[in-house]
């Protein structure tokens, strides 16, 4: 920790050692920065630095594939990645299986799925077509299956459906699915095949839903069953049923909600767009139409216009109300309209406090933007209260405690966030402006390698690397 405060009285013995090791630690970077130039980074510095020290290279992100390693621990790697959300490295990995086992179907049945992940859905059918090959397997018909209707070809999926010798309820659903798509009126008695399995019992859900309405046609069926489909995740199928309702009738606001819905999940972010906006033209009054619109305009690219639409879905009190708030106040904020963020991110912290780090952003605001150190303390302090077992907590209060310049204050907070976490990046951070504050450099400088170790990849990592360089440069002038 610190054995040491803010307005500390140094003896003369103390200052000069202190004296004599910033020089030498001056000297050294002054000379890095000869051989490296002014606009030497953090990153570079501290790596040569910590190569110097310990003669270990850390180990880059492509230099696993210049390794050999067995086609065991390549299985193994690509499932780690895989596991961790990956998919990119879990491909990687999978593929230099294949060169070390060329014969192997399951590592092509592991790369196929992470090409799925990736929607590659081409990619994928060829290398499941592979393993089907060196090895007869009814899953593998089932993934080809199902990679070829996400691809939208329901002839090629309905083969491999067919050469399923197993019983394999999934199959027999698909199969039932892709028949119905085929047929121009649907029976509303039509028996659900494999009624157990939990994908046919939405189906047989809808077809009950049919059979009790009264006057009911086969395109409100065919919704129906699209709907489920969609529940079920089968977005492509549910598109192709909605294709054909919303040809024979374009006023059907509901297909066209379930038909944007379906796009989002695909990631058609501009077909959701016309979607929601066809059903907003049909019916400007829907809450969850508003929204869903908003959502499509945001990510292709029209963000103004979604926080209007945004904002119209929380007038008209859409649920979950804490959706709505959070892209208003995320949106606000990048528009600079920054007390209706602030007011939003408060209504939000009263409906849900699920971490502290929620108390970031309106602090941020106040602090930063309207200048309301009061509001500011406020909210560090409800941090608190909430999160008392919290590093971030105290942090945060210092960080007020700093803006108001009390040095002291700041200093002793922090010491509270490091007796809970001695590593928290953010509390390293503060602790190196105070340092600054207090024209102490190279205990700022040393505070800022801290924060920028503790966080090398995230934001608190490069803004203490920002600062730390900022500082060089200033002493070389």
């Amino acid at each position: 920790m610190f054995s040491y405060t803010i307005n500390e009285s140094f003896n003369f013995l103390h200052v000069t050692k202190h004296i004599l090791y910033f020089i030498f630690f001056i000297s050294i970077i002054i000379a890095s920065m000869r051989v490296f130039g002014i606009n030497e980074t953090i990153e570079t510095y501290f790596a040569n630095k910590e190569i110097a020290e310990s003669h270990e290279f850390i180990e880059s992100p492509t230099s696993h594939l210049q390794k050999t390693y067995s086609k065991e621990e390549r299985e193994q790697r690509g499932d780690t990645y895989l596991e961790m959300g990956f998919a990119e490295l879990a491909q990687n990995e999978y593929q230099s299986w294949i060169e070390i086992s060329p014969k192997n179907p399951t590592a092509y049945i592991k790369l196929a799925h992470t090409l799925s992940l990736a929607k590659n859905y081409k990619g994928a059918i060829e290398n499941l077509k592979k393993s089907e090959r060196l090895s007869h397997s009814d899953t593998t018909l089932l993934a080809l299956a199902k990679n070829y209707i996400k691809n939208f070809d329901y002839t090629s999926a309905q083969t491999q459906l067919s050469r399923i010798a197993t019983d394999i309820p999934e199959a027999d659903y698909y199969l039932q699915v892709i028949t119905l798509l085929e047929i121009e009126e649907i029976d509303g008695d039509t028996t659900i095949a494999s009624p157990k399995y939990l994908k046919s019992k939405k189906l047989d859900k809808a077809f009950k839903t049919f059979n009790i309405a009264q006057d009911a046609d086969n395109i409100y069926l065919k919704t129906l069953i699209a709907n489920a489909l969609k529940e079920n995740g089968d977005y492509q199928l549910s598109i192709s049923f909605l294709n054909i309702v919303l040809n024979e009738r374009p006023d059907y606001r509901d297909a066209w909600i379930v038909y944007g819905y379906n796009h989002i999940k695909t990631e058609k972010y501009k077909k959701a767009k016309e979607a929601f906006s066809h059903a907003y033209d049909l019916d400007s009054t829907k809450p969850e139409t508003q929204f869903f619109l908003a959502f499509s305009l945001e990510e292709s690219g029209e963000r103004k216009k979604a926080l209007e639409f945004y904002r119209l879905a929380y007038k008209n009190q859409y649920k979950p109300k804490i959706h709505v708030i959070q892209k208003i106040a995320e949106l606000s904020m990048e528009f600079e309209q920054y007390d209706e963020a602030l007011q939003l991110y408060e209504e939000f912290l009263k409906i849900e406090i699920d971490s502290v780090d929620r108390f970031i952003k309106p602090i941020w605001i106040a602090l930063e933007k309207i200048e309301d150190k009061e509001k500011a303390k406020k909210l560090a302090l409800w941090a608190r209260e909430n999160f008392p077992n919290e590093a971030q907590s105290y942090n945060l209060l210092a960080w007020v405690a700093l803006e108001e310049n009390k040095l002291n204050e700041a200093q002793k907070l922090l010491q509270q966030s490091f007796q809970i976490d001695p590593n928290f990046p953010a509390a390293h951070l503060n602790q190196a402006r105070i340092y600054e504050k207090a024209k102490q450099t190279s205990h700022a400088l040393s505070s800022y390698e801290t924060a920028y170790k503790n966080d090398k990849d995230g934001p608190i990592g490069k803004i203490a690397a920002e600062k730390y360089n900022e500082i060089l440069k200033n002493l070389n002038k």
